[in-house]
């Protein structure tokens, strides 16, 4: 597997889903779980499964690592 640094934006837009990707936006806001499972319609534990395929595609291990590498690798803008 090919390390997260060596990833550029367009193929790691490419590897999450359109439902990670709204929970990445979200967690930029720095909204709950249960904040973001109201927005989205979805289950808390919903939330939590997508958040942690982000972790682990984005070579993370929370929110705060996972916002700040997609900031940095502009997959999201930092104003989301």
């Amino acid at each position: 597997m090919t390390s997260g640094a060596d990833r550029g934006p367009r193929l790691l837009r490419r590897l999450l889903s359109n439902r990670e990707l709204d929970v990445l936006e979200r967690l930029t806001q720095r909204l709950s779980n249960k904040e973001i499972a109201g927005r989205l319609h979805v289950s808390p534990e919903t939330v939590k499964k997508h958040a942690r395929n982000l972790y682990q595609k984005l070579e993370v291990h929370g929110r705060r690592e996972a916002v700040a590498r997609a900031v940095a690798e502009r997959v999201i803008d930092a104003r989301s």
